[in-house]
């Protein structure tokens, strides 16, 4: 999947660097079936992480300012986003109860006071909410980066909300479109045979109709009988053809309920039963198609039609899991807040994997236990997936008990779960390293599943910040 800030940056011209690539071929051979090694995975984390950051000194000077202005701004700063939390009695001190009420707060009372609050949530990067965070110059430098990702969010997210806005209000005044006659002398018959072209070349028809030509006339001077349906004429014209195309190939005066056009459609698109992947690629292709041939009339609305073709369907999904290198169409859709999400760094644990009190414990690396998840040894596996669907079935009395115990209980909790799988002789810890990197798994796991609880409160209360049509 594109991380978001790849696709903002995308969006303004800035061109993807080697890593871009690398990732991308990755993804590519895990959707062809291929079992990426961990290892491939962790060596080009490894090669992220061994890149030279720039100096403190370069990065003051590039701000044009000195360490004692940073510090002053960052206190600030912190004391500003600290007063927005009282404000809204969220708590500080618990992350997840943090995401809970925000997300209720959204759904509430969104506002842009919220908005800016909830981009400095997702954006920090450990120096807003970090209780035990260390007063050092990395710890201000952190604020400039937080900064710089919380504006650059905002300012995506706020053009959303007005897009958002938009488009409600033109979907309001298309509602009362109705049929106007055909007068051939007032339409651009290169834009009619152009759309009639390319129905007939992706729908893979020999044989169309005068019918046929004359309704794509009707339909295109229905569409400019209205500024509001002129302004997403390539969206229409999709969702007629997509939805009447066979009644327009073979009936004269052909009514459409214009109320029904622009309601929701969920599609089967996480099965192929070897026809309806196809057709929803037909789908695509023409609406890629049709944004093409308006592009240069300077009444359409271009962002709109890709926000109305976003919003009242599932088929943008199918455009964000294939790789670039996949994607034949010139549509590049806007990143949704799940993708916001991917990117984001926030976790409900101050300090991230080394939260994990089993690995505290027992001197485990981050590095180590990944590995050891990640084995592929056919007995680990087997446990693993035991221990998964335990974790599942229990998963909310178990989130309870976590979220409600220190260390020591956690420890407790960890071992009580690896007892209570029962594992098969040949699937039980080794020796006591293993024993160890097991209850390291379990917590890992524990916290994995806050953590997702967590994100997706925030996904809720972004769309709830941003969208007044969600799919």
């Amino acid at each position: 999947m594109w991380k978001c800030w790849e696709c903002i940056e995308r969006a303004k011209g800035i061109m993807p660097d080697e890593y871009d690539q690398i990732l991308d071929n990755m993804i590519e051979r895990t959707l062809e079936g291929e079992i990426i090694p961990f290892d491939e995975w962790q060596d080009l984390v490894d090669d992220l992480s061994e890149e030279e950051p720039p100096s403190a000194a370069e990065i003051l000077q590039e701000h044009h300012l000195t360490m004692p202005e940073l510090v002053i701004q960052a206190e600030a700063g912190r004391e500003v986003f600290l007063a927005a939390l009282r404000q809204y009695d969220l708590p500080i001190e618990n992350r997840f109860e943090l995401c809970r009420k925000l997300c209720e707060l959204a759904e509430a009372q969104p506002s842009d006071m919220l908005l800016r609050l909830y981009c400095d949530i997702v954006s920090d990067n450990g120096f807003l909410l970090d209780l035990e965070r260390a007063v050092e110059e990395e710890s201000y430098l952190c604020w400039l980066s937080v900064q710089e990702r919380s504006s650059e969010l905002y300012e995506y997210l706020s053009g959303q909300k007005r897009t958002a806005e938009r488009f409600r209000e033109t979907l309001e005044q298309v509602q009362t479109t109705r049929r106007v006659p055909v007068s051939r002398a007032k339409e651009d018959t290169r834009r009619q045979n152009a759309v009639f072209q390319a129905y007939m070349r992706i729908f893979e028809l020999s044989e169309g109709s005068q019918r046929f030509l004359d309704n794509i006339l009707w339909l295109l001077q229905t569409a400019d009988s209205s500024p509001a349906l002129t302004a997403i004429k390539p969206l229409f014209l999709y969702r007629v053809l997509t939805r009447h195309g066979s009644r327009l190939r073979t009936n004269d005066g052909l009514r459409i309920n214009y109320r029904s056009l622009w309601k929701y459609q969920r599609y089967i698109i996480d099965q192929d039963n070897g026809k309806n992947y196809k057709r929803y690629m037909q789908y695509i292709s023409l609406f890629d198609e049709l944004c093409g041939i308006f592009q240069s009339d300077s009444r359409v609305d271009i962002p709109l039609c890709l926000y109305g073709f976003d919003h009242l369907s599932n088929l943008g999904e199918i455009l964000r899991w294939s790789p670039r290198s996949h994607n034949p169409f010139g549509i590049s859709l806007a990143p949704t807040v799940e993708e916001i999400m991917f990117e984001s760094t926030f976790s409900c644990f101050e300090n991230s994997a080394d939260d994990n009190v089993v690995c505290m414990d027992y001197d485990i690396s981050w590095k180590e236990l990944n590995r050891f998840r990640s084995s592929t040894e056919s007995r680990l596996v087997r446990a693993a997936k035991r221990i998964d669907n335990y974790m599942n079935r229990h998963l909310d009395e178990l989130l309870t008990r976590f979220l409600n115990a220190d260390s020591v209980g956690i420890k407790a909790l960890c071992a009580e779960i690896l007892e209570a799988v029962k594992l098969p002789a040949a699937q039980q810890p080794k020796n006591m390293k293993e024993t160890a990197l097991f209850l390291a798994g379990i917590n890992d796991c524990l916290m994995e599943a806050v953590d997702e609880i967590a994100d997706n409160c925030l996904i809720h209360a972004g769309n709830a910040l941003t969208s007044d049509i969600i799919g």
